[in-house]
Parts: C-alpha cells; sequence; structure tokens
C-alpha cells in the first residue's frame, strides 16, 4: 500500500499537513490511509479543519478564508494522484462499517437512478462485472416499466444477492489463507455514498425551501414515476 497524505490543495500545489507531527497527534501516521480518516474526522467540515490545523501551528490563518478544499494524495507511477470524493468528516464515518454500506444501498434498491451510478462508479472493476450485471438486469427491467410478478421477484433477488457480494468482495481482500478488511476499498465505497448522502441532503433542503404548494408538486411527481417506472418492496410483497 503506497503512503497516503493529507493536503490543501492550491492552484499551482498542495500543502501536506503532517499532523502527526504535533504532541496531540504524534501516536498517528499521517502517511496512514486510516490514521488519516481517524485525523480527520474529529472536524465537521473543512473549516472546521482548517481552525483545528491553525490552532496546532500547522495551517496559516490567512488559509481559512480561501476556498481550497483538503484532499488525500499518493504517488503512483511517479506522479502525484488524489483519492475520489474528497475528505472524511465527522457525518461520514457511519459509512466506515461494512454492514450500514450493505444496508443504505439496500435501502435505495427503488432509486435507479442511485443504482445506475454505483454500477458506473465500478463498471471496471473486472472482478465485480457479475454482481454489477446483476444489478443492471434489474435497472433495466424497470426502465422498461414491464410488469411480470416471477419474473420481477427473480430479478429484485438477483439484485439484492449481486449488492451484497459486491460490498463484501470491496470491503475485504484474502491475505494468505484468512479474508480480511480491505480498508482502501472500503474507504473508496464509504466516500462514494457518504457523497451520495450529502448531495440528497443538499436536495431535501432546496425542495424544503421551495414551499408547501411545490413540494406536494414534487411529491406527486414522484409518486407517479415511482408508480410508472420503479417497483418497490410493498408491491413485490416484501412489506
Amino acid at each position: 500500500m503506497p503512503n497516503y497524505h493529507l493536503a490543501l490543495k492550491s492552484s499551482k500545489e498542495y500543502k501536506v499537513i503532517n499532523f502527526s507531527k504535533t504532541e496531540e497527534y504524534k501516536h498517528l501516521n499521517d502517511k496512514s490511509l486510516q490514521d488519516i480518516v481517524r485525523f480527520t474526522g474529529m472536524y465537521i467540515d473543512k473549516y472546521d479543519l482548517k481552525e483545528g490545523l491553525i490552532k496546532l501551528g500547522l495551517l496559516h490563518y490567512n488559509e481559512y478564508e480561501k476556498n481550497n478544499d483538503f484532499v488525500t494524495i499518493y504517488k503512483h507511477a511517479g506522479e502525484i494522484k488524489k483519492l475520489h470524493y474528497g475528505i472524511t468528516y465527522q457525518d461520514d464515518l457511519k459509512f466506515f462499517d461494512v454492514g450500514y454500506c450493505k444496508e443504505y444501498i439496500l435501502d435505495r434498491i427503488d432509486d435507479i437512478n442511485f443504482l445506475t451510478k454505483l454500477c458506473n462508479h465500478y463498471k471496471n472493476n473486472y472482478n465485480q462485472q457479475l454482481n454489477i450485471q446483476l444489478i443492471s438486469n434489474y435497472i433495466n427491467n424497470c426502465r422498461l416499466g414491464y410488469y411480470n410478478e416471477g419474473w420481477d421477484n427473480e430479478l429484485l433477488n438477483e439484485a439484492l444477492y449481486g449488492i451484497n457480494k459486491l460490498v463484501s468482495f470491496l470491503t475485504h481482500k484474502k491475505k494468505k489463507d484468512e479474508v480480511v478488511l480491505d480498508y482502501k476499498g472500503l474507504r473508496d465505497l464509504a466516500m462514494f455514498l457518504a457523497y451520495d448522502y450529502r448531495k440528497n441532503q443538499e436536495q431535501n433542503t432546496e425542495i424544503g425551501e421551495a414551499g408547501q404548494g411545490t413540494i406536494q408538486k414534487v411529491k406527486e411527481k414522484v409518486k407517479q414515476e415511482n408508480t410508472n417506472n420503479q417497483i418497490s418492496f410493498k408491491d413485490m410483497g416484501w412489506m
């Protein structure tokens, strides 16, 4: 596994944050992905993190108001790369649990757009093509709007199986004769889901500010779309 670094990105460079050099966090390894998550997970957002770093003497106070973001970087083939979906903050930590990840995805089984994003995100993971295909078959059937109770039940069951297997394989790896947690894989999945969660929260806030009349129209539209295009657990006799 490569060495990872917490960094603040500016227009031309990355400022690496060596938090393990401080007395408060010398027990952490700032080149460890897991310890970087532990450290940033103590903060609410980037401004809270900036304030904390300023107090630790690791960041100049004039960086606070700048619209720059923290990233996790590493070197690959001599080039600096950054991990997707930004930094882990306090509210993201709940996704660093394999069971919670599965539950979150299964709760979104009726959200075809979300499932499509999930499949697209992992489409280049060739070891998971079968599981992705099982989910894709369910997505395509829902989009067609064709309803056959036996066929739909089978596709739904296969999609649920594919989701469980996908999460398990993405978050675990074989080491010698035992299966162990793959922290990099867990982090990638956790932050993909955390990003989706944040986007949903933002959309819900926008809808909440639209006014009651608009909310009712949105609800009616969503209800109609669900009726026409999606299959719920209730429809399938799961509830």
